[in-house]
């Protein structure tokens, strides 16, 4: 079952990006919780091109994104990440799902060190995240860009 964390009327669903475990919680609080609304983590200047990627779904899509950086980004848009079955199974429900993270274009590359997500379907996603609260959140990287993403 998905675990959702409430702030007033707001419901939080915490994640990992691309991960198959993800998308099938995405799958059940939106079918839990009927909102009236659905915000994702994605910039919404690649909005109308991760819509298009849906579109073709099942086929994947690559977007390429330039940054200050000298190497490009790719998202790569599939089934399996949370994000992009929160767009489609909203777009598919008729909620409004709106892109909400901001569009820094030099934020860095960190590899977070998550446990194994294949863990939510033997402990639950609420003790998952718990541990990942506990042993991992303090430990992880972060950015002066985090707080204005956040």
């Amino acid at each position: 079952m998905s675990y959702t964390e409430q702030v007033e009327n707001t419901y939080i669903l915490p994640i990992c990006h691309y991960h198959i475990e993800f998308a099938h919680l995405v799958r059940q609080a939106i079918d839990g919780i009927l909102p009236q609304a659905i915000a994702v983590e994605l910039p919404r200047t690649l909005e109308s091109k991760i819509r298009q990627g849906i579109e073709r779904l099942p086929f994947l899509s690559a977007l390429l994104v330039e940054t200050k950086r000298e190497d490009p980004i790719y998202w790569i848009i599939e089934p399996a990440d949370p994000l992009i079955e929160a767009v489609r199974y909203g777009q598919e429900k008729g909620i409004p799902v709106f892109f909400v993270d901001v569009d820094t274009g030099d934020y860095p590359l960190f590899r977070d060190p998550l446990p194994d997500p294949y863990a939510i379907l033997r402990v639950g996603h609420e003790s998952y995240y718990r541990s990942f609260q506990d042993h991992v959140l303090g430990h992880m990287e972060r950015s002066p860009q985090d707080r204005i993403r956040e």
